[in-house]
């Protein structure tokens, strides 16, 4: 374009002094004829005074030749003249064209510069982030090393107190030979993929190195898989969805601890109870998630807590847990014992019980003591089987149980537990039945007192009773001592504040629009008729008349007015009041015999609108809540019953339902999202208007205090489009006096962004 434009300044420049040429030779011309013509006068004049009249008559004739001659080179200076003029119009209107081309390409070639200006400027964010990142890995990899030095000391030391402790102690303890101290390696989480089917499913872990792998938290909502020594790979902490595979999971969550070093968790969001299972190979961690209907064709196991033992100096030490294996029907499949330790492969022939436990021991590192009575041979084929699970199964298939305490397993004949169970629990009635019953008042401050009453009253012991004072929201317990410490400590542990959570929604919406559009009009008529003094000298055709065909009822106020406009090519832009512009042209002869009508219009509209709505409220856990503002409109309904009026709602509305984890204040919320508007400018048929609706549904965990982003919808609407004249239209340069170009770029953007944050966090106990 810049190109064209010289050229077109050139060729302008090149006329311009042929018309300057032409100018001087006529003026010369004109020149030379007058001193000719006065010279020759003057000879002339001389020789006609001397001459006859005959001579005289010559004379004249010779001067009208020489004025006829002064006429024809003025006309042809002035023709010149007018092919000059009309030569430069033509070449600055090719000169305005190639400008207007020319402004068109700086603005594209503004707008690419602008586009990589910012995918310049993404670069540079990443290129900083991953620098970030690398400084970050270096300092987690110095930690690392760091803490498996003073690892390896605790560990030294740990061994050190355990060979004093084999020393000194005078029991039958079969006491795993303490391994020799070593740098636990760091592991790195490579890959995590799932699979699974209508019953169940697996996520498989593909990990390097050595790191621990224990499963977290089970519970009928989800469960939870922990990997310490071990470090998860940027890309993979994420939420991968899983409900496509049609398993009762759906979604895994894979993220790095924020308050334990090098551990990675996974949580497996559940829609009913699985069982979790660990099974790992030299290529990584297969974690199995089995559902009930699987789960209920295997012998179940539930956990039994006895009464606690109350005793003196020298009694017996309390146990923690005491399991018993029983055979379950298959709706107590929810109820299955959850075994965490790491698997093992035993094949034995006639192996004695002693060494098959010190081997357990050996592998789960844990103390066992076993009484010199116990002499069993052992015949036992496992694969992929936990420890702890093993231990259970070969105790209880020669009649042996154990009892747990910490990190010490005593293992005994099941009787013999059975029968210190029992005695222990006659010595404890006996004692409930000798003492007297006391009051106590148990005050509260969060719980309701008649609500928290049903749940302690199956505690009670015959004696025992519980009172609810409504004024003071007290509980008036009436029991023995035991009783009543119980049950005070689980009333404390139960009268927590109800956690309470403010929850934001942002919905932000963005819409820009361009349009731009140019249109050309013109045209006009000529005649040729006996009026107009310009008749053909024919009998038929006598006049003849040429006009355009395209009538516009807009006219020209500027220059001679033609009426009516008689546009040939009527192609104009949407101007009007307050939009665009235009400018006319309009020339005619004197006669009105030949007019000419040009019109020409422009029109762009370039505008951008920010819209933001922030609904807020403030809920308890576990409770839904809503918000809304709005208007309700109006809508006629024509039924055979009549014309009815019903309302429609256009409001602003967040819906939510929020769960609180008591282990990390993490936020689990049901929500609802929606923006209704009415539409005016499309409407029914009865004049209604149209109802623009925005919604987000979603269920999502999000942390206390982040900001998450629901979801989002981008659309763009992009037009350019052509009216011309067939043939005409495509001419180049000359086509655009018989177009008119109409271009448009529509952006909409909407995003919904979600805080919850917990007003009480400081009065929880997740932290």
């Amino acid at each position: 374009a810049v190109n064209a434009k010289h050229d077109a300044e050139a060729g302008l420049d090149e006329l311009m002094a042929r018309r300057q040429a032409a100018e001087t030779a006529a003026a010369r011309l004109e020149a030379r004829s007058k001193a000719e013509a006065k010279a020759q006068a003057e000879v002339a004049a001389a020789k006609a005074r001397q001459a006859s009249d005959a001579e005289r008559a010559s004379a004249r004739v010779a001067a009208a030749k020489l004025a006829n001659e002064r006429t024809q080179a003025e006309a042809a200076a002035t023709k010149a003249r007018q092919a000059s003029e009309a030569n430069l119009a033509a070449a600055r209107a090719l000169a305005m064209k190639l400008a207007e081309e020319r402004k068109l390409a700086e603005s594209e070639l503004a707008d690419r510069r602008k586009a990589v200006a910012q995918q310049q400027a993404e670069s540079d964010r990443l290129r900083i982030a991953a620098a970030q990142a690398r400084d970050a890995a270096e300092r987690e990899e110095k930690r690392r090393a760091q803490l498996s030095a003073q690892r390896q000391i605790e560990e030294q030391q740990l061994a050190a107190l355990e060979a004093k402790k084999a020393a000194a102690t005078k029991v039958a303890v079969v006491t795993p030979a303490a391994a020799p101290a070593k740098i636990l390696k760091s592991a790195f989480v490579k890959d995590i993929a799932f699979k699974g089917d209508e019953t169940s499913g697996e996520v498989t872990i593909a990990i390097t190195g050595d790191g621990k792998v224990a499963l977290g938290e089970v519970t009928a909502s989800h469960v939870e898989l922990i990997i310490d020594g071990a470090e998860l790979a940027q890309k993979l902490e994420r939420k991968l969805d899983v409900t496509r595979y049609g398993t009762p999971i759906r979604a895994v969550s894979s993220f790095r601890d924020r308050q334990v070093a090098n551990r990675v968790r996974l949580i497996a969001e559940l829609n009913s109870p699985m069982t979790p299972t660990i099974d790992r190979d030299g290529a990584g961690v297969r974690w199995k998630l089995t559902g009930s209907e699987q789960v209920a064709k295997r012998p179940m196991r539930t956990q039994a807590v006895p009464p606690p033992v109350v005793g003196g100096f020298g009694a017996a030490s309390t146990p923690i847990a005491q399991q018993t294996v029983s055979q379950l029907p298959a709706q107590g499949a929810r109820n299955r014992k959850v075994y965490r330790g790491a698997t093992v492969d035993f094949d034995f022939k006639d192996a004695p019980i002693h060494d098959l436990l010190r081997t357990i021991a050996d592998t789960g590192k844990v103390n066992i003591v076993v009484p010199d009575g116990i002499d069993a041979k052992v015949t036992v084929r496992l694969k992929r089987v936990p420890w702890d699970q093993a231990l259970e199964v070969i105790l209880a298939s020669h009649g042996l149980w154990y009892r747990r305490d910490g990190n010490l397993f005593r293992i005994a004949p099941r009787k013999e537990l059975d029968a210190e169970d029992e005695a222990e629990n006659a010595r404890r009635e006996a004692m409930i039945k000798s003492e007297a019953p006391r009051s106590e008042i148990v005050p509260l401050n969060y719980a309701s007192a008649s609500e928290l009453k049903s749940k302690l009253e199956p505690m009670m012991s015959p004696k025992g009773r519980i009172e609810v004072d409504e004024r003071t929201n007290a509980l008036i317990v009436v029991d023995v001592a035991g009783n009543r410490a119980e049950i005070e400590r689980l009333a404390r542990s139960l009268d927590t504040q109800t956690p309470q959570i403010s929850i934001e929604a942002r919905i932000v919406e963005a819409r820009s629009t361009f349009l731009r559009q140019i249109g050309i009009q013109w045209g006009g008529n000529a005649s040729a008729s006996a009026a107009g003094g310009n008749s053909t000298g024919l009998v038929f055709p006598s006049s003849i008349g040429l006009a355009g065909g395209a009538e516009d009822n807009q006219t020209n106020r500027r220059g001679v007015t033609a009426t009516p406009s008689d546009f040939a090519i009527n192609l104009p832009a949407a101007v009007g009041t307050g939009e665009g512009g235009a400018i006319g042209l309009s020339l005619g002869s004197v006669g009105g015999n030949f007019n000419l009508n040009l019109r020409l219009s422009a029109l762009e509209d370039v505008g951008s609108v920010r819209i933001i709505s922030a609904p807020k409220i403030t809920v308890l856990n576990n409770k839904e809540a809503k918000i809304s503002q709005g208007v309700s409109i109006p809508i006629s309904v024509v039924s055979a019953a009549g014309t009815q009026t019903q309302f429609v709602q256009a409001d602003l509305a967040l819906t939510v339902t929020p769960y609180v984890s008591q282990r990390d204040c993490a936020i689990a919320m049901n929500i609802n999202v929606t923006k209704n508007e009415p539409d005016f400018v499309n409407v029914g048929a009865r004049g209604d208007p149209t109802i623009l609706r925005k919604e987000a549904k979603t269920q999502m965990l999000v942390a206390d205090g982040e900001t998450s982003v629901l979801g989002g919808i981008y659309t763009r609407n992009t037009g350019l489009a052509y009216k011309k004249v067939p043939f005409f239209g495509d001419l180049p340069v000359l086509g655009w006096f018989f177009k008119n170009r109409r271009e448009n770029d529509d952006r909409t953007e909407i995003l919904v962004f979600i805080t919850p944050k917990i007003t009480n966090k400081a009065l929880l106990r997740c932290q």
